[in-house]
């Protein structure tokens, strides 16, 4: 497992962009509710996407759902269903994760 992010970084109902530097890197999207944690590849099925290309807001305005830029699409942030959009009934990627102390791994 490598680490992601210090899980102080998160906030309650907020989601942070983990952005790697190399020409590999991928793109994850973490989503903390309460003392849930959900960590999804951020890359739409739709397209294959990131689903927030300029940096958009990555909830909609009431924090309920993943919001996808491209074609405002809607996902479950528990289980990461596409509920409304072109993707309706396909799933982002989820990433295997755990905290450990303070730490956000994920699988690589």
């Amino acid at each position: 497992m490598k680490f992601l992010c210090d899980i102080n970084a998160l906030q309650n109902d907020s989601v942070v962009c983990a952005i790697g530097f190399s020409k590999n890197a991928k793109q994850y999207i973490v989503i903390s509710q309460g003392k849930r944690i959900f960590v999804y590849r951020n890359r739409c099925p739709h397209l294959n996407k990131t689903l927030n290309p300029q940096d958009q807001q990555l909830l909609d305005l009431h924090n309920n759902f993943i919001f996808c830029a491209n074609h405002s699409a809607l996902f479950t942030i528990d289980q990461g269903l596409c509920i409304k959009g072109p993707c309706t009934g396909q799933y982002l990627q989820k990433v295997a994760s755990k905290v450990v102390g303070q730490q956000l791994l994920i699988d690589s």
